[in-house]
């Protein structure tokens, strides 16, 4: 029973979709048709500017750490299931039933995630992806990066089997869902990091 709570609480916070709502808020647009098209942090940056697309990140951020949070404060101890919760507020993020299964990345609630498991990892797997993405001058290789190495890390600090799998799985479903800005950053078509710096200054 635990597990199916687990899955309904997560995917249900997973659902709330942060730079959606904000752009009909507050510019009356549907961000889903505007810039990549993508309702995620990404796009909201692009389309409603980086204070919006910061308040998406930090938003899309909390859905999977209350996830978790929620869990554990419910069922103390039941590590598997707060790790489940998070992971399945990641898969209502990128495939929402209110939004026909049409979502963004999960990557900012990926990092949520890690953010409850262990503020720790959080902090160096996050800075590991600012280093690649601002080396490569490409996001999508920090990302890849740092949703790679995070069931390494649940790993060498000796979460459970079942923990590692959980968390390795979700990081799949999110490079999944990159996989056309891996092919566009490959093609050379992708925009870069510096360019949307340089778009926002001007």
């Amino acid at each position: 029973m635990i597990y199916v709570v687990s899955i309904l609480i997560g995917y249900l916070l997973g659902n709330i979709q942060s730079a959606y709502l904000l752009g009909k808020l507050i510019h009356r647009i549907d961000i889903r048709e505007k810039g990549s098209k993508n309702p995620g942090t990404a796009n909201a940056v692009l389309v409603l500017g980086w204070p919006f697309g910061i308040v998406t990140f930090i938003l899309d951020v909390l859905k999977a750490s209350c996830s978790v949070w929620l869990i554990n404060s419910l069922y103390p101890g039941a590590v598997e299931a707060g790790i489940l919760a998070g992971s399945m507020a990641v898969a209502g993020h990128i495939y929402p039933v209110v939004m026909k299964f049409k979502g963004g990345k999960g990557v900012a609630s990926v990092i949520g995630l890690m953010i409850a498991v262990d503020p720790v990892i959080a902090i160096v797997l996050f800075c590991l992806m600012a280093v690649i993405s601002i080396i490569t001058n490409q996001i999508v290789w920090g990302e890849i990066a740092g949703l790679f190495m995070f069931p390494v890390a649940a790993a060498l600090l000796n979460y459970s089997d079942l923990s590692v799998v959980i968390i390795a799985l979700t990081g799949l479903l999110s490079m999944f869902r990159l996989r056309d800005n891996l092919v566009r950053t490959i093609r050379g078509t992708e925009k870069t990091l510096s360019s949307v710096f340089k778009k926002k200054k001007k």
